[in-house]
């Protein structure tokens, strides 16, 4: 949150937190004519693949050139951060579906 004006295109714009709002990106940033939707993520390395969510990858779909991918790379070492605008129409994903096991404990009934 505190590095992105180190990002040429976002260096003028003012920051909102959009994490807790499940809308498909951690922030927005508004410039002075309009504003932009920003998925970040973090990678240890400087090689390595990102992982969409199913709802970021709508979104990003959605927005176009207004919703930009922020990649943190190089977590280990010297993070290094680079914006893909665009990023479903610029980068090549491959959907996944993961099915995971969900366990649960339940109580007998009981007059509560």
């Amino acid at each position: 949150m505190r590095n992105y004006t180190t990002c040429p295109d976002l260096e003028n714009g003012t920051l909102q937190d959009a994490r807790t709002f499940g809308d498909g990106y951690d922030f927005q940033i508004q410039m002075i004519n309009k504003y932009f939707l920003v998925e970040v993520k973090g990678l240890k390395t400087n090689y390595a693949t990102v992982r969409l969510t199913n709802k970021e990858f709508i979104t990003s779909r959605k927005y176009k050139n207004d919703y930009i991918l922020a990649v943190v790379s190089n977590l280990e070492d010297i993070p290094e951060i680079k914006t893909i605008f665009n990023p479903t129409e610029n980068l090549i994903f491959t959907k996944q579906i993961i099915v995971q096991e969900q366990i649960s404990f339940h109580s007998k009934s009981l007059q509560w």
